[in-house]
């Protein structure tokens, strides 16, 4: 009997050693979830070189009432601000537009390694630039100066493709939405600019091109994908780094634990993001319903291997520390594809609401009118123009108000992700 309960004795005091062990291993590879590791310096992108900003014009560039000021009220308000820089950023722009204007598209390979310490650009240094360049091109419309204003609203789109080709091996998911949205401010500023600037048919046409070739630079959805899909990889060997830099042991270990992690999830990746990153590059019409039905199985497979919870959670995490911990990055790490694909076509939607606007207003200026439909304005514009992405149909106009407008994801008339193009509110924000 006394053997016996010797034997019991053993038998739960190793089981406790086993378990306390493989806990304190899940807790460590939960704390490698968060660990910091060091980045570069940031980097400021050429076109910043030399431009420092006062606080009056960047508070200016967020001023929302800013959105109705046309003609000389936007002058008088611009001109109150005194800046001082106009001439070193409207330079910098029209050589970014030189530059990059006559660009081909590249080829985005996606490199076999990411090094998750690489510098980045100050995003919002960039994102004060480019306000102020917006408020700077639609002063210089409303001065009289359309040319050089329509230009440096024009270099305002290509600046998105400035960054992106400076270090095309750091383009993951962050710095293609910062330059998609750069594109899209500069299709807005246009919008917002109709009221002071009267194009005639060749200089809408040929700034409706310029649009569309800045934005055809930017790389695509699946190759920023295909880069966040090795930032955990990256993570291992930057971890690895400090370890070998500090000399320690214990780093070392860690970094060893981590690796087993990412085999762990290998398996899970593949059945959760590589089936669709090729879907991310598709047509809203044929990508749309692929990545909905792509989203649903993963939140099935995520539900039955992923995302238990309670007593199971914890026993599968003694039982394997390194499984669980994969399963808490999957939890937490995991893009929204949906939405990621339903933004890019949002804005490539408010870029063709420009190329319209800037084609009603060219027609404008020529009849002296407004047209009645969309389909006149498109017999007059000669090629397609005023397309609604999202239904295949045209978008939706009233010459009265005027008003245009795309129904958006769903669709669907007056819904709450209609996309209004006019009126329109300011980007400038």
């Amino acid at each position: 009997m006394r053997r016996s309960l010797y034997l019991l004795f053993v038998i739960l005091l190793c089981a406790a050693a086993w378990t306390g062990n493989a806990h304190l291993r899940f807790v460590r590879l939960s704390k490698l979830t968060d660990a910091q590791i060091r980045l570069e310096s940031k980097y400021d992108p050429p076109f910043l070189k030399g431009v420092a900003f006062s606080t009056e014009i960047i508070e200016a560039g967020k001023n929302l009432e800013w959105k109705h000021l046309t003609g000389n009220a936007l002058i008088r308000r611009y001109e109150a601000l005194n800046n001082q820089n106009q001439a070193t950023v409207v330079a910098h722009g029209l050589a970014v537009l030189k530059n990059l204007a006559s660009s081909t598209p590249i080829t985005w390979n996606v490199p076999a390694t990411v090094d998750i310490c690489a510098a980045t650009p100050d995003f919002k240094y960039i994102a004060n630039f480019v306000r102020t360049q917006a408020l700077i091109g639609r002063y210089l419309i409303a001065k009289g100066q359309s040319a050089q204003g329509a230009a440096v609203i024009e270099s305002i789109a290509y600046i998105g493709a400035a960054i992106c080709l400076t270090h095309p091996e750091r383009n993951s998911l962050l710095p293609l939405t910062v330059a998609q949205s750069i594109v899209e401010i500069a299709a807005k500023s246009f919008i917002l600019s109709t009221a002071d600037f009267h194009p005639d048919r060749v200089q809408a046409k040929a700034i409706g091109e310029k649009l569309l070739h800045a934005a055809s630079l930017l790389p695509p959805l699946s190759y920023s994908l295909s880069l966040e899909r090795k930032y955990l990889s990256g993570f291992l060997a930057a971890y690895r780094k400090q370890a070998e830099k500090a000399h320690s042991s214990d780093e070392t270990k860690r970094a060893a634990e981590f690796e087993q992690m990412l085999a762990k999830m290998e398996p899970h990746m593949q059945k959760l993001y590589d089936p669709i990153i090729p879907l991310l590059d598709l047509s809203w019409s044929e990508g749309w319903p692929k990545i909905l039905s792509a989203v649903k199985a993963n939140e099935e497979y995520m539900k039955n291997n992923i995302s238990v919870s309670g007593p199971v959670a914890y026993v599968r995490g003694l039982l394997d520390p390194f499984e669980s911990s994969a399963q808490i990055m999957l939890n937490l790490g995991l893009p929204p594809f949906s939405r990621i694909f339903q933004s890019q076509w949002k804005i490539s939607q408010m870029i063709e609401g420009a190329r319209t606007v800037l084609a009603i207003e060219a027609f404008r200026t020529e009849q002296q009118r407004l047209p009645a439909t969309l389909t006149e304005l498109t017999t007059w514009w000669e090629t397609p123009i005023g397309n609604d992405l999202f239904s295949g149909k045209p978008l939706i106009y009233d010459p009265k108000r005027p008003y245009l407008a795309s129904v958006g994801p769903d669709q669907k008339d007056n819904t709450s992700d209609d996309i209004d193009i006019l009126p329109l509110k300011d980007p400038v924000k």
